[in-house]
């Protein structure tokens, strides 16, 4: 949790920065669900608090309104089960943001009113998620646990995959005709390597946009989470020593990966049992937001 405070701090407080270039959005109305309204200040505290995050490509403003729209749905969700964040906790919470940021000589009003924001609004974000971890802990059950555990054993239980990749960046709005041309090509330099016209390493070296190309496509030895990108970890963690993969697309570009070596963990449920329900947390938030969708009335404005 700490963790994620003092991201929530750097990005408030790095966003007096752009304050001035984004104020004018705050009250301008983006999306509606269910008639509840979407405003610029939820985009732009959205924004802020992701900008420092571990993802290594920054999220459009498309992609933050429809994770605005599924927060919403969420929200709604809880409010017609009666699910509360818990006011002690959500106070904790708050205070422990305002203490790391009088840290930097500041206090947490002035830094959100330097964007157009309020106390309100960041307490709002942080009962979401308070309410809906309680929602989590009172319907997880321990089948879906062990279930969810038997399924996906070596993603949690510290099974570490060495492997290479080759990578092609694509546009995220590359033409149909870019992308089968860009996998053809890959497909065909796989055929080479698998033929032994050619090594992984010597085909990464000419072929792969990767900065790893200089050490023939190495990414080092990982664990599913933590190092890699997840769809490079999922392709990844589905193969076996010496097998080169098929070209696969991923919101980066294409990727073509060879698995040099594996070594199954030795974790029990037990010990990774919080990182697991963590991602059983995800995996319900997503379920329910696929399932609030199919009745509810959103409407994104220009």
């Amino acid at each position: 949790m700490r963790v994620w405070l003092c991201l929530a701090m750097m990005c408030l407080t790095a966003s007096l920065v752009l304050a001035e270039e984004t104020s004018s959005i705050n009250d301008k109305i983006i999306a509606t669900v269910n008639s509840q309204k979407i405003t610029g200040r939820d985009l732009q505290l959205d924004f802020f608090l992701k900008q420092l995050s571990a993802s290594t490509a920054a999220p459009t403003k498309d992609l933050l309104v429809e994770q605005l729209i599924d927060r919403e749905l969420i929200r709604q969700f809880l409010v017609k089960r009666k699910v509360k964040a818990d006011s002690r906790l959500l106070e904790q919470q708050l205070n422990m943001i305002r203490r790391l940021v009088e840290e930097k000589e500041s206090d947490l009003t002035t830094v959100l009113e330097a964007v157009g924001l309020d106390e309100k609004s960041l307490e709002e974000m942080l009962s979401l998620q308070i309410a809906w971890k309680i929602h989590v802990t009172k319907t997880l059950t321990e089948k879906r646990i062990h279930d969810h555990w038997n399924q996906h054993k070596s993603q949690f239980d510290g099974t570490e995959v060495t492997a290479a990749q080759i990578f092609k960046k694509l546009a995220s709005d590359a033409s149909d005709k870019d992308v089968a041309n860009a996998l053809q090509e890959f497909s065909a330099l796989r055929k080479k390597i698998v033929a032994g016209e050619t090594t992984f390493a010597e085909a990464a070296k000419k072929n792969s946009d990767s900065p790893s190309a200089s050490t023939g496509g190495s990414l080092g030895t990982f664990e599913y989470t933590g190092k890699v990108a997840e769809p490079i970890a999922a392709a990844a963690f589905n193969m076996q020593p010496g097998e080169v993969g098929k070209p696969f697309r991923s919101r980066f570009g294409l990727h073509l990966l060879s698995v040099e070596k594996r070594v199954e963990g030795e974790l029990s449920l037990e010990d990774a049992r919080p990182i697991v329900v963590k991602k059983l947390s995800t995996v319900m938030w997503e379920e329910q937001v696929a399932r609030e969708r199919k009745t509810a009335r959103i409407r994104i404005l220009p």
